[in-house]
């Protein structure tokens, strides 16, 4: 069987491909990718049990997968690529928990066959009368199967699983396919009606959401019990574009710059309808499900049903950001709004890194009951270009605060580097050791990560003092020993009175005073301590 050359995006062997197409031969595109199980980390700290596909083997596109590692299992699973006419060959492995079959299907193509072109057929229970478990036949729980999807035609799809697929594809069963045309720089083969499906750039928007008791409740074996019976009233947390929801550390996507032309391909595998919107420049929908449209249209949101795909075409017409969300408000991590179906595009190369925040000092620290706190650090932006330089930063508490909704700090900003000051009132923090964070903003809108200091608010304990010795000797002279809890030492005022002048003495925790001719002696003396209590006793003592 021969492996298909990588041909994608706008480095391909275009000869190849049109002498391929010219001679009517099929290529195969050999895929393998295992269906296993992991944890996605949310921005809020949860920890979800997902299932996903870890890519095995095959040409892998590392532009539509960025960061992949082979055998590592993610939601969604790898992009496939594979051009119009071929046979796009995959391999399932099952390596999902004991007891659970799956497979592959991809909407929209045919039905996958077996090496001779035989259809696979569907996996039917054992009731009267039957139901469908699964479209397809199955790989086997720590087996594998094989699928072959034969004369593929152009556009955007989704693979998913084929068995229990609102169990499996709401576990993270599922993916991007793309099909090229034969001319590998349209979308599509043009028509006279729609003739611009032309792109320089392209970028993949799969859009799915969590439901975290569907998960845990499959991960603790308790789906379709009583604790979790069924989906029919599935309640979605989290919202993602291509596994992540929004987050201040969320890297934005790469598309082309001013004038270029980029094919966004969005896919939404949820149970719902998203309705994305682009702020910035219009899209050009140019075809649905992977069928080109009879006419492009122009719009500013999309209506996203589950199951569908769009191909859109967006060319900006100057540099700079562009935000993308659902306007149909799944933008919310849990509780914690901004959060979900929310990322930014930007041109490739931008300067997409916010500040880096260094060294951070709180004083005093422990504060020992002083107020306010003078919280400082130091902004340096990674200057990509001239034009970045710091713009805001700000301090909080709590790690999920989002960005932007700290309380500001203040510094000379619109330079590379700026020294950041903010003075804390005690009563905004509590009586133990609080974690401070402090991050900041360059004038492209990027926040950097966050660098943090702890500041430990504790309340001395009141001052007292207590007298060790008091008393009269040879020529009158008068000796009082007192000490006193003063932290550090030193820190204290003693004054004594019952002497015919005050005695007043400046030092450690133990202190002497000596006053001579003192006639008659005190019957008694009083020490005081600054910021405290005194304590009396008679003289002589003890």
């Amino acid at each position: 069987m021969t492996n298909h050359p990588l041909r994608i995006g706008r480095v391909l062997l275009l000869a190849g491909i049109l002498s391929a197409a010219a001679t009517g031969i099929a290529l195969s595109v050999d895929y393998t990718i295992q269906a296993g199980v992991d944890n996605l980390v949310m921005p809020d700290n949860a920890v979800i049990p997902v299932w996903g596909y870890a890519p095995v083997a095959g040409p892998f596109d590392v532009n539509l997968n960025p960061g992949l590692v082979i055998g590592r299992v993610t939601v969604p699973g790898p992009v496939l690529t594979v051009n119009e006419g071929d046979v796009l060959h995959v391999t399932v492995q099952n390596a999902l928990p004991a007891g659970y079959n799956t497979s592959i299907v991809l909407p929209g193509q045919r039905m996958p066959t077996n090496v001779g072109g035989a259809l696979l057929p569907p996996v039917y229970d054992n009731n009267t009368p039957p139901r469908v478990m699964s479209f397809t036949a199955e790989s086997p729980n720590g087996g594998s199967a094989e699928y072959y999807f034969n004369a593929v035609k152009a556009g955007t799809y989704r693979y998913e699983s084929g068995t229990d697929p609102t169990l499996q594809v709401g576990m993270g069963l599922y993916g991007a396919v793309i099909v090229r045309p034969a001319n590998p720089l349209q979308a599509y083969t043009p028509t006279a009606t729609n003739p611009n499906t032309a792109f320089a750039s392209e970028a993949v928007l799969l859009y799915s959401e969590i439901d975290p008791f569907l998960h845990f409740a499959v991960n603790d074996n308790t789906y379709g019990t009583p604790a979790y019976p069924s989906q029919i009233h599935v309640d979605a947390k989290y919202f993602l574009i291509n596994g992540v929801p929004y987050s201040t550390t969320r890297p934005p996507i790469a598309v082309g710059g001013a004038g270029t032309t980029t094919l966004l391909r969005f896919l939404n595998a949820g149970s719902r309808i998203y309705d994305p919107t682009l702020l910035g420049t219009a899209m050009t929908l140019i075809a649905e499900d992977g069928n080109l449209l009879p006419y492009p249209e122009t719009l500013a949101t999309l209506l996203l049903p589950p199951g569908k795909t769009h191909d859109v075409l967006v060319t900006p017409s100057v540099n700079g950001r562009l935000p993308l969300f659902d306007r149909r408000l799944g933008t919310v991590n849990n509780v914690n709004r901004p959060g979900g179906a929310i990322v930014s595009l930007v041109p490739a190369g931008s300067d997409v890194t916010g500040p880096v925040v260094s060294t951070p000092v709180a004083a005093p620290n422990p504060t020992s009951g002083a107020s306010p706190v003078l919280l400082s650090a130091t902004a340096t932006d990674t200057v990509v270009d001239a034009g970045s330089v710091v713009m805001a930063a700000e301090w909080y508490t709590d790690n999920t605060t989002p960005a932007g909704a700290g309380r500001p700090m203040s510094g000379t900003f619109g330079t590379p580097v700026v020294a950041l000051s903010a003075y804390i009132d005690n009563s905004a923090l509590q009586a133990d050791n609080n974690v401070i964070f402090v991050r900041a903003q360059d004038s492209y809108g990027n926040w950097g990560a966050a660098d943090n200091v702890v500041v430990n608010v504790n309340t001395p304990a009141p001052r007292s003092v207590s007298i060790l010795q008091a008393s009269v000797g040879a020529g009158n002279v008068l000796t009082v020993v007192a000490k006193t809890n003063a932290v550090p030492p030193g820190t204290a005022t003693l004054t004594v009175t019952g002497a015919p002048a005050p005695m007043i003495y400046v030092g450690g925790s133990d202190s002497y005073w000596s006053r001579f001719v003192v006639d008659p002696p005190p019957a008694t003396v009083t020490v005081t301590v600054s910021g405290g209590g005194f304590a009396t006793a008679p003289v002589p003592y003890p």
